[in-house]
């Protein structure tokens, strides 16, 4: 083998590490804006299915207690859906990867 294909296989390796980790950072994140975002969402439905009140007094009683208390409990479902699309992702794409190299048509 010359040294040329020992530096292209390297690079390949490289850049296949750096997507993987790109990869996985970018569905971490996507996970933690998704419920960061509809937390309050939830929050609010609860509430309403609890106590029996219209949207907006759901809405004014979380919004007069503040943006804290409204993410207040997010951590463990943050955690989760973290760990979880990570999951779900990375194993779909080393799955993917692995029938693309190995079925042939």
């Amino acid at each position: 083998m010359s040294n040329s294909s020992n530096i292209s296989n390297s690079e390949r390796i490289c850049a296949c590490s750096t997507l993987k980790v790109e990869g996985l950072c970018g569905r971490v994140f996507v996970g933690l804006i998704s419920i960061t975002a509809t937390y309050p969402l939830h929050k609010i439905m609860f509430r309403q299915m609890r106590d029996g009140l219209p949207l907006t007094v759901a809405v004014d009683q979380v919004r007069k207690r503040g943006l804290l208390y409204a993410l207040r409990g997010v951590l463990s479902p943050l955690g989760m859906r973290a760990v979880s699309l990570s999951l779900m992702f990375g194993s779909y794409g080393s799955c993917r990867a692995f029938l693309q190299t190995n079925v042939h048509n």
